[in-house]
């Protein structure tokens, strides 16, 4: 069976390493995939944050029509029009979806966070997050973790 796993939480709540843990197989794709530089560093530029978004879309796109058995979606996913479009795609090609959202303790993922996010912004998508955690469609399969 097809299946996508869209995680969701804060920067620094564990979504890489609970998708690397749990889905080890799987073909992963994130915003974070085109942050990284010509010597392979991960280098967070919000400028870039669109345009690294779109990118990967259009690899999810291509691992979708390629009939790739799983595939983790690892990105913040703070609000449910976020994931939608993945959902839906995924829908449509026939895959088994599922909905992970992380929940942790906001100083240790702040602490733990890549993107050097304002401490302001990181509450902001906290609380958003808290505030829509169950907030989805009802047809949605979604778990949280804690």
């Amino acid at each position: 069976m097809k299946r996508v796993i869209i995680l969701r939480g804060i920067p620094g709540s564990g979504k890489s390493t609970y998708g690397q843990k749990m889905f080890p197989t799987a073909q992963t794709v994130s915003a974070d995939q085109f942050m990284i530089d010509a010597d392979g560093q991960y280098k967070f530029d919000p400028e870039k944050i669109r345009a690294c978004h779109k990118q990967c879309f259009a690899k999810f796109i291509g691992l979708v029509t390629s009939d790739v058995e799983l595939i983790v979606v690892d990105n913040t996913n703070i609000y449910p029009h976020e994931i939608a479009p993945y959902y839906a795609f995924a829908e449509l090609f026939g895959y088994e979806i599922e909905i992970h959202t992380l929940v942790a303790d906001f100083e240790i993922a702040f602490k733990r966070n890549l993107h050097g996010a304002p401490e302001a912004t990181a509450k902001r998508m906290a609380a958003c997050l808290m505030g829509n955690i169950n907030f989805m469609p009802l047809w949605w399969k979604s778990v949280i973790i804690r």
